[in-house]
């Protein structure tokens, strides 16, 4: 099978309607994260914040495009991993979907405030990394289903076997592009601010 018919047979088996659910269940999250701010619900502000805390610190520390591309792609990755094989918990990839918005958008303002969550949709980043998330989470909600319908642990291997091809084809070369980019970005931001100190 030739790249051209895998990636056929990757779009025909996607569930498109669970692709939407994931990425309107991802907005939403997005969208309350200035009332759970506001609100100061610290059961939701806590995990975002202590992510935020440790990607400062990681980014303080590492210098220069590649190792920067070494530790976003890294991060990102096992996080989206976790997000589809999170389908093995039949609720959990639907929740992830609502707080990795929700979770995203406190850390965006965070950095930037009410301007930071705008900036996080129009960053060039997102445009990749976003459908990254939406497609792994949409592998980790078909597996979820079939598990769910208990078909049997055939059909259960059969769509992990299915996502886990998509999530190798899709997620990541996505995961790719965003992580040369984004760490293009900042490493360029960190060369400037170099300067400026000379």
């Amino acid at each position: 099978m030739n790249l051209f018919d895998t990636y056929q047979n990757l779009f025909a088996r996607m569930d498109w309607l669970l692709f939407a659910f994931s990425v309107l269940l991802f907005f939403a999250g997005l969208a309350s994260a200035p009332l759970v701010i506001k609100k100061n619900i610290a059961l939701l502000i806590k995990y975002p914040e202590w992510v935020y805390s440790v990607l400062k610190r990681y980014l303080e520390r590492e210098k220069g495009f590649f190792s920067l591309f070494k530790l976003i792609f890294t991060l990102n990755a096992l996080s989206l991993f976790l997000d589809f094989v999170s389908g093995w918990g039949v609720v959990f990839p639907f929740l992830l979907a609502y707080l990795t918005g929700l979770n995203i958008a406190i850390i965006a303002y965070k950095m930037g405030g009410s301007t930071g969550i705008i900036t996080l949709i129009l960053n060039p980043v997102a445009f990749f990394e976003l459908p990254a998330a939406w497609f792994a989470l949409t592998f980790g909600m078909q597996l979820s289903r079939v598990i769910w319908s208990g078909d049997g642990l055939a059909a259960v291997a059969t769509q992990f076997k299915s996502g886990l091809d998509g999530f190798m084809y899709l997620t990541i070369p996505l995961l790719l592009l965003s992580g040369i980019i984004e760490a293009g970005m900042i490493a360029a931001f960190q060369n400037n601010s170099d300067a400026d100190i000379e």
